[in-house]
């Protein structure tokens, strides 16, 4: 009985000693927080092929384009070079910057301007796209699809 007392209580000291612990230890890192984004290229996916009256950007072939990265002055920041007569088996297209575009302020609102060529008369808007980085600071994606009326685009770029 003695022996059977002992074992019991040397159990229920070894139970109590054995309290399992968190693992894991705890961490108090900040989550990591940019400030910057760099716009490395902007890739369109779908612009429409008519204006608004249902019209051919061009007479005969499809259109010429090419897109001005702008702010709310209408300031130009950088402007892509021209693909000639685009059509939809084009599509997706874009343009890879040799320099980034930095933008400093993730607060500012740019635009992609998205035009054709015209030689004879005045470059027609096919459509605008805004931008505004901070709108993208949860979890910081490095290619952000933005659409409006029609065109689709991807601004591809890194955070710092």
């Amino acid at each position: 009985m003695k022996k059977t007392i002992l074992l019991i209580s040397a159990l229920v000291c070894l139970l109590n000693s054995c309290n399992k612990e968190d693992a894991s230890p705890t961490t108090t890192e900040k989550p990591i927080t940019y400030s910057n984004f760099k716009i490395t290229s902007v890739k369109i996916n779908n612009i429409p092929f008519t204006d608004g009256n249902g019209s051919s950007w061009d007479v005969s072939s499809g259109p010429d384009v090419y897109f001005r990265l702008t702010d709310k002055n209408d300031t130009e920041y950088t402007k892509g070079t021209q693909y000639n007569d685009i059509l939809s088996t084009n599509l997706p297209f874009g343009w890879n910057f040799t320099k980034a575009f930095e933008i400093n302020n993730l607060n500012t609102t740019f635009f992609v301007e998205i035009y054709d060529h015209d030689d004879l008369d005045s470059d027609d808007l096919i459509g605008i796209v805004g931008f505004n980085a901070s709108y993208f600071t949860n979890g910081y994606p490095t290619s952000i699809p933005l659409s409006n009326s029609g065109c689709d685009i991807v601004i591809n770029g890194t955070w710092y």
